[in-house]
C-alpha cells in the first residue's frame, strides 16, 4: 500500500468553499478517476483522505494537503493526469509526494521546534 499526498493552493473564488465542500469535492474525483485507492473496511466503505486543519471560510492558502493510499502503485504524472480530469478547477493541484503517515524526520520536527 502506497501512501500518497497531493499539495494543492485555494484561493480567488475558491476561498469561499468550506473545508467540507473541498472534502467533498475531491472524493467525488477521486471516485470517478480510474485509480485504485483504497477504502475503509466495514458495512459501508468509503474513501480514506487525511486533509490538513481546516483553513477559515475566505482566507487563502498556496500550500494545502490532503493525504491518501493507493491499493496498486501508480506514476505521480499518471495520478495528477487523471484527478485532473475529474477535478474542480477551481482548487489548482500543484505537486504530489510520497509520504509515510507513520515516520517523523528528526529535521522536520527540528524546524517546528525551532519556529515556536
Amino acid at each position: 500500500m502506497r501512501s500518497v499526498r497531493i499539495w494543492f493552493t485555494k484561493c480567488d473564488t475558491a476561498k469561499y468553499i468550506s473545508h467540507l465542500d473541498v472534502m467533498r469535492a475531491f472524493q467525488r474525483a477521486f471516485k470517478r478517476s480510474k485509480i485504485d485507492f483504497w477504502y475503509t473496511e466495514g458495512f459501508h466503505p468509503h474513501l480514506y483522505l487525511t486533509f490538513a486543519l481546516p483553513l477559515s471560510l475566505g482566507y487563502e492558502s498556496l500550500a494545502e494537503t490532503v493525504d491518501f493510499r493507493l491499493v496498486s502503485p501508480m506514476n505521480y504524472e499518471e495520478i495528477l493526469e487523471e484527478i485532473s480530469k475529474c477535478h474542480v478547477g477551481l482548487l489548482l493541484l500543484t505537486a504530489i509526494t510520497n509520504y509515510s503517515p507513520f515516520k517523523t524526520s528528526s529535521r522536520r520536527m527540528r524546524l517546528v521546534l525551532n519556529l515556536v
